[in-house]
């Protein structure tokens, strides 16, 4: 039998050091990646999980977010305010940046 190998964790002053040293340009790409690392590190999802997330996942009344992880199955998230506040601005800045100009 083969053995699993245990995973590897970040120190949270390297993530610190890591968000500090890199400089996420003011675009829209640049938010979206800044948000992405946040919610890889304080949420512990796969990228696949989190590229799969829409404003419905999300439950700030509650303080979660609901992710559809391996084999279909949903799994709910605790999430910090810091980061329900980041997607809530981001949502916002979604709809600023694509809203189509009325006619």
């Amino acid at each position: 039998k083969v053995e699993k190998r245990l995973p590897q964790f970040v120190a949270s002053k390297d993530v610190e050091k890591l968000f500090h040293d890199l400089s996420f340009p003011d675009t829209w790409d640049g938010h979206t990646d800044k948000l992405l690392l946040s919610l890889l590190y304080q949420t512990g999802m796969r990228l696949s999980e989190a590229l799969g997330l829409s404003p419905a996942s999300v439950d700030g009344a509650n303080g979660i977010i609901r992710v559809w992880g391996k084999g279909g199955k949903e799994r709910r998230v605790p999430v910090h305010q810091n980061l329900l506040a980041a997607l809530q601005n981001y949502e916002i800045l979604k709809n600023r940046t694509f809203a189509h100009p009325t006619a």
